[in-house]
């Protein structure tokens, strides 16, 4: 996970504010639905219990990187406006 953020922070620089209003606006309007926030609460109490499967443990961490890059994207956004 940390290489992936590490290439997407290279490439979208988020200290820049070169976002357009129109795209920063766009991207602060994204947000996780509570149906994936749900199943990420579900995958992260088995992960506590010990009861995650590898399949399990790969989906979560896809959600993980997931909210990771929008958080990039999203800096990037604030700092844009």
């Amino acid at each position: 996970m940390v290489a992936i953020l590490d290439v997407l922070d290279a490439v979208v620089r988020p200290e820049d504010g070169t976002f357009s209003r129109e795209h920063a606006d766009y991207i602060l309007s994204l947000g996780i639905p509570e149906s994936v926030k749900d199943r990420c609460d579900e995958l992260s109490a088995k992960a506590q219990e010990g009861t995650l499967t590898a399949e399990e443990a790969a989906e979560l961490d896809h959600y993980i990187s997931a909210d990771a890059m929008l958080a990039v994207l999203k800096s990037k956004a604030r700092r844009s406006l």
